[in-house]
C-alpha cells in the first residue's frame, strides 16, 4: 500500500512528516462544524431547503471523510447528521456515505473501533 506523506516547515524551522489522511482528517474536523454553523443561518428550518451550495460543500466534505479510515470516519459522519432534511432525496449523500461506511467496516477484520475492545 502506497502512503503518502506530506513535508513541511513550521515556523521554528522544524520539518514534520505528516500523511495526507492526517491533513484530510484536520481539514475535515476544523472545517465542518463551520459548515454545520453557516447551513444552520442560511437555511431557514421550517422552509427544509438546502441551497445548492450547501449541498456541493456537504457532498465534497462526505467525499472526504470516505477516504479516511473506518473509526476517523465514524467519528465524522456522526457530525454529519445534521446534513439531513426531512426530504431523503435532498441527502442522498448523506445515505450514500453511511452505505460505503457500512460496507467499509463490515469488511475491516478489526472492527468499526479499530481493534480497541
Amino acid at each position: 500500500m502506497l502512503v503518502a506523506l506530506l513535508l513541511y516547515t513550521t515556523g521554528f524551522g522544524l520539518s514534520c512528516v505528516t500523511s495526507i489522511s492526517q491533513v484530510r482528517m484536520k481539514l475535515v474536523k476544523s472545517w465542518l462544524p463551520v459548515l454545520n454553523v453557516c447551513r444552520d443561518i442560511a437555511q431557514p428550518m421550517h422552509s427544509g431547503y438546502k441551497s445548492s451550495n450547501c449541498q456541493e460543500l456537504e457532498e465534497t466534505f462526505l467525499k472526504i471523510i470516505s477516504t479516511l479510515s473506518v473509526p476517523d470516519a465514524q467519528e465524522l459522519l456522526q457530525q454529519c447528521l445534521g446534513f439531513s432534511t426531512r426530504n431523503v432525496d435532498d441527502c442522498q449523500h448523506l445515505v450514500t456515505a453511511f452505505k460505503t461506511w457500512f460496507r467499509r467496516a463490515s469488511r475491516d477484520p478489526q472492527g468499526p473501533q479499530g481493534g480497541e475492545d
